[in-house]
């Protein structure tokens, strides 16, 4: 059975970094205060009036659905990408540096969150058909897709054979693709494609290859595009743990959802922080049972915008099951409380 593992930026703040586009903010506004470069002092202008009027921009998928309309040229696209990445690679290398070494009780924490998250579902249905999965499966081949442009996952994974004596975590060195780059070698930080531009001028194909992250990867002579499409279809198991797939992952976001409903014996397992998972009342069960449906339906519905009324007719809930992510990663990475 092949398990995939889909990790978004919650990954990271649940582990202790400060990686939220809010985090983020108020550096690059203070690093820009003297920049007399005319693109990026706009920019900047822009985001404060936005943030300071309306209170905008506190996730990346705020950031990345709003930058398009910051932009009328080709100029601004790459003035303002270059100097944002070259500005969040150095204030993530400064949270790395404040990552503590790792020790056994990381290592376990992560191993425990790749093999026995599953454990943690609290719908006895959803439970049961996943436990039967993983048990009728006994060979499992694990792989990581990372949407995140730090190193952390890959720090976990090298660490294991350190720790686990038992060597137990089916994880190869290569099995992790970073979708976005990292901060060893270039990010990639942009849209999803060039309709997301307001400006009939600014959706001509060759604007892609400066921000539509799909054409960055290819322009960087790599197949991280073919891969994930790969990986995604070979998967009878996906994990979702800090991931929006917001506009700004259109594709990879419809990717995922084709999978899901293209074969009845494919799973999807969504971690969730949500109050909701705590009120519901489990004292009558067949009350409850409709209760958690309802939230599976609306995640669906509101993550990969499938009709609520396909979802219903198909079933497709039941292949769901849905994780209160705090149940989970219950250790921190960083020597201390980051000021960066």
């Amino acid at each position: 059975m092949n398990v995939t593992f889909l990790i978004g930026n919650g990954f990271d703040l649940q582990l202790g970094l400060r990686t939220r586009f809010s985090d983020f903010y108020d550096v690059y506004i203070k690093l820009n205060e003297n920049n007399s470069h005319p693109i990026i002092r706009k920019f900047c202008d822009d985001l404060r009036d936005d943030c300071e009027k309306n209170g905008k921009y506190r996730n990346w998928s705020d950031f990345e659905c709003a930058f398009p309309k910051y932009v009328k040229r080709i100029e601004d696209i790459q003035s303002i990408l270059d100097d944002f990445s070259l500005k969040f690679c150095e204030y993530l290398k400064e949270l790395e540096a404040n990552i503590a070494p790792i020790d056994a009780v990381m290592v376990n924490g992560f191993r425990d969150f790749i093999l026995n998250s599953y454990k943690k579902i609290d719908f006895a249905p959803d439970l049961n058909a996943i436990s039967n999965l993983i048990k009728n499966s006994p060979n499992d081949s694990y792989n990581l897709i990372n949407f995140n442009y730090t190193n952390t996952l890959q720090l976990l994974i090298d660490n294991i054979n350190s720790f686990d004596t038992n060597k137990t975590l089916p994880v190869s060195d290569n099995a992790e693709l970073h979708i976005h780059g990292s901060i060893s070698e270039s990010i990639i930080i942009g849209i999803d494609n060039v309709n997301q531009f307001g400006q009939e001028e600014l959706k001509k194909n060759y604007i892609g290859e400066y921000c539509v992250k799909s054409q960055i990867n290819k322009a960087m002579g790599n197949n991280n595009e073919d891969v994930f499409r790969e990986i995604i279809g070979q998967s009878d198991l996906i994990y979702i743990y800090g991931l929006s797939l917001g506009i700004s992952d259109l594709s990879r976001r419809e990717v995922i959802r084709d999978w899901f409903m293209g074969k009845s014996n494919r799973y999807l397992v969504a971690f969730q922080h949500n109050p909701q998972f705590t009120k519901l009342n489990k004292a009558y069960f067949p009350t409850y049972r409709c209760d958690f449906e309802r939230l599976k339906i609306d995640y669906l519905s509101k993550t990969f915008d499938i009709n609520e009324g396909a979802v219903c007719s198909r079933a497709s809930y039941k292949r769901l099951s849905l994780i209160d992510s705090d149940l989970v990663l219950n250790f921190k990475l960083v020597k201390e409380e980051q000021n960066v």
